[in-house]
């Protein structure tokens, strides 16, 4: 009998990054070398998938998993819902979207606009605003704070 996959905080992370950076095959993403590698090591950490059944292909690395790329797809519908609150689950949510496709410019900015991570932001209280395809956050300090303790690639210091 397999066990019922649950939402975690370190989960909402890996579907931020994973959101933003999908690839055609399995639950898996495309990107730069640091981005694979925090992947797979994540895959592992959160036992999403066994050692040694990670596939590659050039600037990409998936696994499959039926019922977790499910479970996935469901709680992306409900990204809006899902991390409304200031929390520990939206907090790791918004951090692994920026690992993944966020930007510090004079402004900073989330890549690959979604209607449903805006929605989710201004409830939290940080306002996006549509530059382009991008989200431009318009309380970058606070954003920061609050996603900073999550953050594994692009760490920031912020005071608090």
């Amino acid at each position: 009998m397999s066990k019922k996959i649950k939402l975690s905080p370190e989960l909402s992370y890996f579907l931020g990054f994973w959101k933003k950076r999908k690839f055609k095959k399995g639950i898996g993403i495309v990107g730069d070398e640091e981005k694979l590698i925090l992947f797979s090591r994540l895959s592992y950490e959160l036992k999403l998938t066994p050692i040694g059944k990670l596939l590659y292909e050039k600037n990409a690395v998936y696994f499959y998993n039926s019922k977790l790329k499910k479970f996935l797809e469901g709680i992306e519908k409900e990204v809006e819902e899902r991390f409304r609150f200031i929390n520990e689950y939206s907090s790791n949510f918004f951090a692994g979207v920026f690992d993944s496709v966020g930007e510090i410019k004079k402004s900073i900015y989330l890549g690959r606009y979604d209607i449903k991570e805006k929605l989710a932001l201004d409830r939290l209280g940080f306002i996006g605003i549509k530059k382009g395809n991008s989200l431009s956050i318009k309380r970058a300090l606070p954003f920061l704070a609050f996603i900073s303790p999550n953050l594994k690639i692009k760490k920031v210091e912020v005071e608090r």
